[in-house]
């Protein structure tokens, strides 16, 4: 099968796929823990990793209300074709595809956030965190989320999932290997009537410990301030499927 680039067709029918995700809770929640701390609204935010933008769009749209408008709201990504999606829901976020490890701007950010396990795409964490602290002021917040182990044994390892959107159909493929920590996701495309063979997109991403990422996040000068699950007050860190943390930069 023809061997495609991450995200190339995928991006197609990312949002499909990811219909049944509560984005304008997750962001309600961002704001809202973020709020808890710095006591304001953040003028500047920057999505490293924002995919269609779906979740930097929900959080924009209260900033009007905020009187936080002039200062840029940036989400940055990898994938043209993802940011070719996120331009279509809103044009009042400047959309950027760029390599984060090359990714450099010359504003400071109130808010930094990098969601949908981000992190894992990058086998050295800390190369995505030294970007957030690169660019944050000091007492500027960091949102970073990152699946759990747990997760990936019980709901990722050796499953096989179907999608059909229009003309597509992908079948999706993943595994883990709790040794090596190495999740492998495999996104096989065909026409969806006459079940050709399209393309095979190869997402290879790495899992990072908790204890491992706390202990680069204070290397770059974090303090973490919150860590939790799932995107709620209730669901305990160690029990939770989807881990996040809220981070202050100290120095």
């Amino acid at each position: 099968m023809k061997q495609l680039e991450p995200y190339s067709l995928f991006a197609e029918i990312y949002d499909h796929s990811m219909r049944y995700v509560p984005y304008k809770d997750w962001s309600d929640y961002i704001l809202k823990r973020s709020m808890h701390y710095t006591k304001q609204f953040p003028e500047a935010v920057l999505d490293m990793g924002c995919g269609t933008g779906r979740l930097l769009y929900f959080m924009e749209k209260n900033r009007k209300q905020a009187g936080k408008t002039k200062k840029p709201w940036l989400g940055v990504d990898l994938s043209e074709a993802m940011i070719e999606e996120a331009k279509k829901i809103s044009s009042k976020i400047q959309w950027m595809q760029a390599d984060i490890r090359d990714f450099c701007s010359k504003e400071a950010f109130d808010l930094v956030i990098s969601t949908h396990t981000t992190i894992n795409y990058f086998e050295n964490p800390g190369t995505l965190i030294a970007k957030a602290a690169e660019h944050l002021p000091k007492n500027g917040i960091f949102f970073l989320d990152f699946t759990s182990e747990m997760n990936l044994i019980r709901n990722f390892d050796r499953k096989k999932i179907q999608e059909t959107k229009q003309n597509l159909l992908l079948e999706w493929e993943s595994s883990f290997d709790p040794k090596s920590k190495l999740i492998q996701v495999h996104l096989n495309f065909f026409h969806s009537k006459t079940k050709q063979a399209i393309g095979r997109e190869a997402h290879p991403q790495f899992f990072h410990t908790p204890k491992s990422l706390e202990k680069i996040l204070k290397e770059n000068g974090f303090r973490i301030l919150e860590k939790g699950g799932d995107y709620d007050l209730f669901t305990k860190f160690e029990e939770a499927d989807m881990c996040h943390m809220l981070c202050q930069k100290v120095k």
